[in-house]
């Protein structure tokens, strides 16, 4: 698998295949491409820093266990929120729209 080194900032998922081949939880996490000085830039490989509690770094994650997560899928709440509110004058942008909505369903997870 041989292609163009990802870009820095580029949200993945990476699976460890041990830890899944093996049954064990916690086989897939969500990181991020990061920099690394240190190690030399590879396009088969790269260097990943998960979001999650630990925000631990992975250098020589394999490309083929990485999987890039496109803007579209990170932004379809906010893309797919109702444009027109009933109580609104108006159409509200994407963003506000799904402020909005957000602001509502947790206050009735609140109320509930």
């Amino acid at each position: 698998m041989s292609t163009a080194p990802l870009p820095v900032g580029t949200y993945v998922l990476y699976r460890d295949a041990d830890r899944f081949l093996a049954g064990l939880p916690d086989h897939t996490r969500i990181g991020r491409v990061v920099p690394d000085a240190t190690y030399i830039t590879h396009a088969d490989f790269a260097t990943v820093q998960f979001l999650d509690g630990d925000m631990r770094v992975l250098r020589a994650a394999p490309r083929a266990y990485l999987r890039v997560i496109p803007a579209a899928e990170i932004m379809a709440d906010i893309d797919t929120a109702p444009l027109a509110l009933l109580d609104q004058a108006g159409p509200l942008s994407a963003a506000a729209a799904w402020l909005v909505q957000s602001r509502r369903s947790t206050a009735l997870a609140i109320t509930s």
